[in-house]
Formats: C-alpha cells, sequence, structure tokens
C-alpha cells in the first residue's frame, strides 16, 4: 500500500474521506513542515517513505531538478483541482494506494486524473 504525504494545500474533505478509508496519510501541516521549502517538503515525504501529492505547480519543478541531480524521491502525485471533482481526486488517489507498487512511483510524477 502507498502512504501519503498531503502538501498544506490538498483539500480537507480529501484528507477526512481517505483516512476514513484507512489510507495513510500524514499532512505537512501535522509534520511540523507547513512553513517548509518545497524541496524540504519533498525530501521529508521521501524520508519517511510517502508519496508526495501536491496541486502545486513549482513541484513539476523540484520534480526535474531531483531527477537532473539524480537525487532520489518518493515520488509526486499531481493535480489540479479545477480539472478534477473531489470525488475523483478521492477515487483516483485510493485507487493508487491499494494497487500500485512504491516503487512503481519513485523518481516520477503521477498525473491525475489517472
Amino acid at each position: 500500500m502507498i502512504k501519503f504525504y498531503f502538501d498544506v494545500h490538498i483539500h480537507g474533505a480529501i484528507y477526512d474521506n481517505l483516512t476514513g478509508k484507512g489510507i495513510d496519510i500524514l499532512r505537512a501541516k501535522d509534520d511540523n513542515m507547513s512553513r517548509a521549502i518545497d524541496p524540504e517538503l519533498l525530501r521529508r515525504a521521501t524520508s519517511l517513505q510517502r508519496v508526495l501529492v501536491t496541486n502545486d505547480y513549482d513541484f513539476l519543478a523540484r520534480a526535474s531538478e531531483f531527477q537532473a541531480r539524480q537525487e532520489f524521491f518518493s515520488g509526486i502525485i499531481f493535480f489540479r483541482p479545477i480539472h478534477m471533482t473531489l470525488k475523483k481526486v478521492i477515487e483516483d488517489l485510493f485507487l493508487i494506494a491499494k494497487a500500485a507498487n512504491p516503487k512503481e512511483l519513485c523518481n516520477i510524477v503521477t498525473f491525475l486524473p489517472l
């Protein structure tokens, strides 16, 4: 099962719904990382063996930088809320959490919707 690390911008309803279904999620704000810069947040998620979930475009650049330096990261899942309903985001994240292998997500950005 995939464990998630939620960026500070992820809607609380997504967190509430998925944790209610037993998905393991740590939010940056609960980890005292609300003010961390993006590379620190990505490194923190990786150190905890969690995939970062975000809707912040800046993380696309951070992923490229990590890849260029060949710096390992646990993966990023990226979505734009204006392009998806909360229900679809929840469905896709639930599917990833239950079906994906952590190694499949390493060092890549996965875009939602699936």
